[in-house]
């Protein structure tokens, strides 16, 4: 029993160390002067998931019969499309389109979420290594 125990808890703090690392980041950019920069990044990625729950809440995703409420999330993937960049360029317009998408749509394929995020997660690691660069040639 100690063992499921220790297992479960391993599980569950599984995902500490992502906390660390984003701290670390901030952390290493305070010393080479790109903190800032990746604290409004951070802060622009907060306001897209905050918002995207908002909408999924307006939305009421809510799992159809025999389905999982993950399948229900996930279909809401493909409208996502395009909002990191919107968001990344300022683009009000495209961030308001992309919220009615998402609203209005029932999307059947769960691995445009994965490829959304994924992209975004690309989009912040290059913002972050321009401003490093940035930083070390001044």
């Amino acid at each position: 029993m100690l063992t499921v125990q220790y297992f479960w808890d391993g599980a569950v703090g599984l995902n500490n160390w992502l906390g660390f690392a984003l701290a670390a980041v901030y952390y290493v950019g305070t010393d080479y002067e790109f903190g800032l920069t990746y604290c409004e990044i951070m802060g622009y990625g907060y306001y897209i998931i905050d918002g995207l729950n908002y909408i999924v809440d307006f939305a009421g995703i809510a799992p159809e019969e025999g389905q999982t409420m993950e399948e229900a999330v996930a279909e809401a993937a493909a409208s996502m499309s395009g909002l990191v960049e919107a968001a990344a360029s300022g683009d009000v317009d495209a961030l308001i389109a992309g919220a009615t998408a998402i609203g209005t749509d029932v999307l059947a394929d769960p691995g445009a979420l994965i490829d959304t995020v994924t992209n975004g997660v690309d989009e912040i690691g290059g913002i972050v290594a321009d401003a490093t660069a940035q930083s070390e040639s001044a």
